[in-house]
């Protein structure tokens, strides 16, 4: 017998061997009774919520799907009923996703029971398992869970973590809207650990705008690649990037006495600041074409004297 077909023997076997054991899985005395095992159409399966996963390699989808055409499905995707005969998925996208893509109509699913704070946690609980979860996603996970929990004193416990480690994921949400607007986009550029090392150190440089115009000058160079994150709060620090009070001119705008924004200008860039409350939407619209007006009148003038 050849190789080849020695090979499609085993692969056969262990696919047989796997079915079977997903069958007296279901008919198991000790199951537990609060939790259903069953085929489900996959069309019925609604996206979890509270997924924390954002990025997914295309690839390892790829691999995986070979491998279950080859093996079968290891371990059944985790749901819940939210309606009759509708689902929302608890546990299991990626191998969600490769039922998909190899175009299957059904997919073996453990149904449980659970609220939506018990399924942010099992669904989170399950992704800090594996280590491709970035912590940028966890981070937005746990943020969401800690919204919906009743007892939010509980959070670390219920995920397993230390209150260190859970500190480390909610540094993020200290961060500048700009670098959480890049995170959004690519959340591997920054880990917990730095994460937590950069709110430290803007916090050392003490006045809020003077590290936020430090940091706008060094992000970019982080976010194109030309420094990695172990050498952002060094960058931060450095003479060049920090500017000093006096080097920082600040206007505040007031409404009714109360500081609703400033200005803020250095020899590199003028900032403008508002709390997003401070215009409505049309006023933005206003605004923003005030600015291109002026822009466009500054660009005329520069050309009459060329």
């Amino acid at each position: 017998m050849s190789k080849k077909n020695n090979l499609k023997e085993m692969m056969a076997a262990k696919a047989h061997e796997n079915s079977e054991v997903h069958r007296q899985a279901t008919y198991e005395p000790t199951f537990d009774l609060g939790r259903q095992h069953k085929m489900i159409a996959i069309e019925s399966i609604n996206q979890n919520r509270f997924q924390p996963r954002r990025t997914m390699s295309e690839d390892g989808l790829k691999e995986l799907a070979a491998s279950i055409s080859v093996s079968g499905l290891l371990q059944p995707i985790s749901v819940r009923e939210i309606s009759v005969n509708q689902f929302e998925l608890i546990a299991g996208q990626r191998r969600l996703k490769a039922h998909e893509l190899l175009q299957k109509k059904n997919i073996e699913a453990i149904v449980i029971s659970a609220s939506d704070e018990e399924a942010a946690a099992l669904s989170l609980s399950e992704n800090l398992r594996r280590e491709d979860l970035v912590d940028y996603e966890a981070a937005l996970a746990i943020q969401g869970l800690n919204e919906i929990m009743e007892n939010k004193s509980k959070l670390g416990e219920t995920l397993g973590l230390s209150r260190s480690e859970l500190y480390r994921y909610l540094s993020f949400f200290k961060l500048p809207d700009f670098v959480r607007n890049d995170l959004d986009v690519n959340p591997r550029l920054l880990s917990r650990r730095f994460s937590e090392q950069l709110v430290s150190t803007l916090g050392k440089i003490g006045d809020k705008d003077v590290a936020d115009v430090a940091l706008r000058r060094v992000w970019p160079q982080l976010v194109s690649g030309k420094i990695d994150a172990s050498q952002i709060c060094q960058k931060v620090l450095m003479p060049e990037a920090t500017v000093s009070k006096m080097a920082l001119q600040k206007e505040k705008f007031l409404r009714s006495g109360e500081k609703v924004g400033t200005l803020a200008k250095t020899a590199n860039e003028v900032v403008f600041k508002f709390d997003s409350d401070t215009f409505s939407d049309n006023q933005l619209d206003v605004l923003k074409n005030f600015i291109t007006k002026l822009l466009e009148e500054n660009q005329s003038e520069v050309s009459s004297h060329e």
